[in-house]
């Protein structure tokens, strides 16, 4: 793998009957002596990024692949990744379209810096009339700092990465912000995770 490579990992869950999908942008800054670039980034993915995300999931959502490939400096097809990964905390979760919106910022913050990412299965005991609880503080403490620093893993280093469909060009997140009401979101069925 060579420094400043950008992969698109997107995980696809479950829960209630529903999937579910998220897409990230992860940076590579050094992953000097990886052989496989693909399972470097997977098992950073799911060692450090993944357990700062389930943290606020139910444990009825089930996790059902990491779907990762290269888009820079140039794209390479996918590659399917199966897990069985479920959130951490013991309950039930608000259905699916009821969901955690983490809002993250690159540059100035202006629109064409600015995504979002909608997490699914917020435990129904964490929130009262739908506000996300105050004692959570710190989870979410520890979600900014993981998307707007380095991660480490091993002796390898990864970035978090906004990209900006006006620019077609990647950026740093340099700000978070988690949404302190669970908003409603617009189901999206993603594809399944079978590759047969």
């Amino acid at each position: 793998m060579a420094a400043l490579d950008v992969w698109q990992v997107t995980a696809v869950y479950g829960m209630y009957g529903v999937n579910m999908a998220n897409v990230f942008y992860l940076k590579v800054i050094d992953d000097t002596g990886i052989a496989d670039e693909g399972i470097g980034v997977r098992d950073v993915f799911i060692n450090q990024v993944i357990p700062d995300i389930k943290v606020f999931q139910s444990d009825d959502l089930t996790y059902e692949c990491f779907l990762l490939r290269k888009v820079f400096p140039q794209s390479t097809p996918a590659e399917v990744h199966l897990t069985s990964l479920t959130g951490d905390v013991v309950g039930s979760g608000h259905q699916t379209n009821q969901v955690l919106t983490i809002s993250h910022y690159s540059e100035d913050g202006r629109p064409r810096y600015r995504g979002r990412y909608f997490i699914s299965g917020f435990p129904k005991t964490w929130s009262a009339l739908g506000r996300v609880g105050v004692p959570h503080k710190g989870k979410a403490d520890a979600l900014a700092t993981l998307l707007t620093g380095t991660i480490t893993e091993n002796t390898h280093t990864y970035r978090m990465q906004h990209f900006s469909n006006f620019l077609s060009t990647f950026h740093d997140i340099m700000n978070v912000r988690m949404q302190p009401i669970l908003t409603k979101h617009r189901n999206r069925t993603p594809g399944t995770c079978s590759i047969t």
